[in-house]
């Protein structure tokens, strides 16, 4: 997909998007479909997600499978963030990267399914986040 510039108008806007294809795993009966979205720009990310325009294809039996998103992308700031409440019921866990401080026990948040952080492997930052043990 690679990167891409926010639409400069409405007729680019109608014709754009995020698509997101899975990748599928199975063994036995467990089935796995991964989703991953980091290549888009930050910018881009949180206007498509407000306008309702990512597109995640899943498989035709998609209760069968267990879902999760693999985002790398900023949590939380002024405008180029994509806060959690905007995924929908779909996902059954978000792994979220890019963010530092460590929250690897899967937790609910904003009233959806399970969120996960691994966060940074060691300090990167003199930051309230980062002083926590790694």
């Amino acid at each position: 997909m690679g990167k891409f510039d926010l639409p400069l108008n409405d007729a680019d806007a109608q014709n754009s998007g995020i698509a997101i294809l899975p990748v599928l795993l199975q063994k036995g009966n467990t089935k796995l479909s991964m989703y991953g979205v980091g290549n888009v720009k930050d910018a881009r990310n949180p206007f498509e997600l407000r306008r309702n325009r990512v597109r995640m294809f899943m498989p035709r039996d998609k209760g069968d499978w267990f879902n999760i998103l693999l985002l790398f992308r900023v949590k939380h700031g002024p405008q180029e963030s994509a806060p959690e409440g905007m995924f929908d019921d779909s996902i059954d866990l978000v792994v979220w990267g890019h963010e530092h401080d460590c929250r690897i026990i899967p937790e609910p948040v904003a009233g959806k399914k399970y969120f996960t952080q691994p966060g940074s492997s060691v300090a990167t930052s003199l930051t309230d986040s980062e002083a926590f043990d790694k």
